[in-house]
């Protein structure tokens, strides 16, 4: 019971961050809706439009990472808050390449497909590594991979980043 009561204590410690990663979240993607709307016809407005998106991104990566580190354990050797949130700015490209490379697996499963299909013999062609089979295993592969791995892996690793930086 000491887990359960141990992460809860943590919610109830870290209510402020998880209401502020609603409301804020929202607040940011208006603000981000608000600057694809901005005009650009003086020059303080275009400096406005690189402003804003920068802005935008240390404000979302401060509260990804203010909200990982209230949710986890004060051991006492946290670093400062900015050293914090700058990890994650790698983690986070570390994600879109994985989504990448993933994007490039989906499109080529057809192709993938094909290929392992004609080079099984008659039998397996006929049974079991059939087009749709292959298909569809791979397809589930690349929605593990999108879905469950990848974000296994790379979410701890980021939470530990914010907390205790490289």
């Amino acid at each position: 019971m000491n887990s359960v009561s141990d992460i809860f204590r943590r919610l109830h410690n870290s209510l402020a961050w998880i209401a502020a990663q609603f409301w804020l979240t929202l607040l940011l993607l208006l603000i981000g809706i608000v600057w694809t709307r901005l005009p650009d016809s003086h020059a303080w407005q275009v400096g406005l439009t690189l402003l804003i998106p920068l802005l935008l991104l240390v404000s979302t990566l401060e509260l990804e990472a203010g909200t990982m580190r209230a949710l986890a354990d004060d051991d006492g050797k946290r670093v400062r808050f900015v050293w914090g949130a700058a990890p994650l700015l790698v983690w986070v490209a570390l994600a879109w390449a994985c989504w990448a490379a993933l994007d490039w697996c989906d499109d080529r499963i057809i192709l993938w497909s094909g290929y392992l299909n004609s080079k099984a013999s008659a039998h397996w062609r006929a049974t079991v590594l059939t087009y749709d089979h292959i298909s569809s295993w791979l397809t589930l592969a690349e929605w593990i991979l999108r879905w469950i791995i990848v974000p296994a892996k790379i979410i701890p690793y980021a939470m530990t980043s914010s907390q205790w930086g490289w």
